[in-house]
């Protein structure tokens, strides 16, 4: 049921003449997704994902709202990558999009939603437990980021831990 193969950075095959709908398709030899996992929606087939972080409450997107700025992000990602992992890699493509804030755009909802549904039946945990221990997770991260952004680099802490059981029972998440 676990993922044996998972990469970060996968490098994308190169283009042999293929022609895409947008001009804003990556058609960089060099090309890359941010994560590619084999076996996620189904068996054998590569599933690729790309992470964007967008500032919600930027200037630019002062006079729009959170969900929209999710679509608009989630849009530029998929025109950038998905006809090129469809047709010349054959694999499923999804945007994982979050705002600084934590709020996730729907498509990496339900990347997250299926991950919960993995790992909830690999631990035979509740998958309401195991959905609300990854947003979490995620939400830290994405606020470590951002920390990160605006005061810069001090000395690396490297805090994992893995059991969702206990990190459910010492934050006192009520599910």
């Amino acid at each position: 049921m676990g993922h044996s193969v998972v990469e970060t950075e996968p490098k994308l095959q190169k283009l042999s003449g293929e022609v895409f709908k947008y001009k804003s398709a990556n058609k960089e030899d060099e090309a890359k997704s941010d994560i590619m996992c084999l076996g996620f929606w189904s068996k054998m087939r590569r599933a690729y994902f790309d992470v964007k972080v967008a500032n919600s409450i930027a200037r630019s997107y002062c006079d729009k709202q959170t969900s929209t700025v999710l679509s608009m992000a989630e849009n530029s990602k998929s025109r950038e990558y998905r006809e090129r992992i469809l047709s010349v890699e054959h694999g499923d493509f999804n945007p994982l999009v979050f705002t600084t804030s934590g709020a996730m755009g729907a498509q990496c909802q339900i990347v997250v939603r299926r991950l919960a549904e993995k790992i909830s039946e690999r631990q035979s945990l509740q998958r309401s437990i195991v959905a609300g221990w990854l947003r979490c997770r995620l939400s830290f991260a994405l606020l470590r980021t951002t920390l990160l952004c605006i005061r810069g680099s001090r000395r690396k802490t490297n805090i994992t831990e893995n059991n969702i059981l206990l990190s459910v029972s010492e934050s006192k998440i009520e599910h």
